[in-house]
């Protein structure tokens, strides 16, 4: 496996999404044997002089030590005080010539401008394994806080007075699990608090879709509460739902028993390297959450007594009442997370429709 150290801080991407390093500076390149090398990145001669106060050699020996100490396939690349030696975005600028590496969620990208025309090899080669060295390793998260995009995808369904389905009594409000999507966009963080422990916090719009048992009911404001009426005799119906979004902040203290390490799989060809991660170990947690109501709307399929496709559009409140708070539960395994909301306060305004406190469950991707 080609190892690249990297001993001082790389130049950092800053003012666009490719920024190159001053061209001032430069780049010492020691080879050593087996194709390793030490690269020292210095902006100038201050800088240089500066690294007389670090003790390379205790670096590679806590390298060395954390490679033989190991006794799975996966390699902590870390000092004793859990400072990772290398970064997620590195560019490097030397005599003109330029490498970088892009990072987008759980994949990454290093490309060198030298060999540009590697990119149609490891397009042909991709599915060839034996073109590849491949390995695996565990990077430690050490970010404060890392942001990071959430898309929630699961079912909805209600509680009568928070205790039993509705229909175990066969209500006309009876959800189909089914086709009763909830689905969740949310821009989130997670920071670490200190051994185990994150809060898991952000912003977020969902929208919460209930889809009746029964199509024959359509939901319609009335003039004192929302009702659930029978259609008319001469038409067909084929869909009936009730639909709802909100804006929403979450919080969530977890357990993650990894401390934010993840798995990562390289492949190289030349100057390409691609690597893909995924989370690694279990976590957990339980919170909650407060959103306000931004829409809502009827829908109700039918066909009409000669046969045509029709459908009623009604936009309005529906007596749902604008703020909704409730409980949060989160739990991860490895690449994959599930969630489960509860609603404490009623979908409905008192007096207004049925006693009903909203459920959601899914998956995080």
């Amino acid at each position: 496996m080609k190892t690249i150290i990297s001993l001082l801080t790389i130049a950092f991407l800053a003012t666009s999404a490719f920024g190159f390093a001053d061209p001032k500076s430069d780049t010492v390149v020691i080879k050593l044997d087996n194709d390793t090398k030490i690269v020292i990145y210095t902006n100038n001669k201050a800088d240089l002089r500066s690294i007389e106060k670090y003790d390379l050699n205790k670096m590679v020996q806590d390298l060395n030590n954390s490679v033989s100490k190991s006794n799975s396939e996966y390699v902590l690349i870390e000092d004793n005080d859990g400072r990772a030696y290398l970064k997620d975005t590195t560019v490097v600028y030397n005599d003109g010539k330029a490498s970088a590496s892009v990072r987008l969620g759980n994949m990454e990208l290093s490309v060198d401008d030298d060999d540009i025309e590697d990119f149609d090899d490891i397009e042909r080669a991709w599915d060839r394994d034996d073109d590849f060295r491949s390995y695996s390793y565990i990077d430690r998260d050490i970010d404060r806080t890392r942001n990071y995009f959430n898309f929630e995808l699961g079912t909805n369904n209600w509680l009568i007075d928070g205790t039993t389905f509705p229909n175990e009594s066969n209500e006309p409000f009876s959800v189909r699990p089914w086709g009763s999507w909830y689905v969740g966009l949310f821009n989130n963080n997670k920071t670490w608090v200190g051994g185990p422990i994150f809060i898991d916090w952000g912003f977020g719009v969902s929208f919460y879709n209930w889809k009746f048992e029964d199509d024959s009911f359509q939901a319609v404001r009335g003039d004192d509460m929302i009702e659930f009426r029978p259609p008319a005799a001469n038409i067909t119906p084929e869909k009936s739902k009730l639909a709802a979004s909100y804006v929403n902040f979450n919080f969530v203290p977890m357990f993650d028993f990894a401390r934010g390490r993840k798995k990562v799989r390289a492949v190289e060809r030349g100057s390409f390297s691609f690597k893909r991660s995924r989370k690694d170990g279990l976590r957990f947690g339980g919170g909650g959450y407060v959103g306000y109501r931004i829409g809502s709307r009827s829908k109700f399929l039918y066909k009409d007594e000669n046969g045509n496709n029709e459908k009623d559009l009604n936009k309005g409140n529906f007596y749902l009442t604008n703020l909704r708070y409730g409980i949060r539960a989160q739990m991860g395994y490895k690449g994959m997370d599930f969630f489960a909301n509860y609603d404490l306060n009623e979908v409905f305004a008192t007096d207004r429709g049925p006693k009903l406190n909203a459920i959601s469950f899914g998956i995080v991707f």
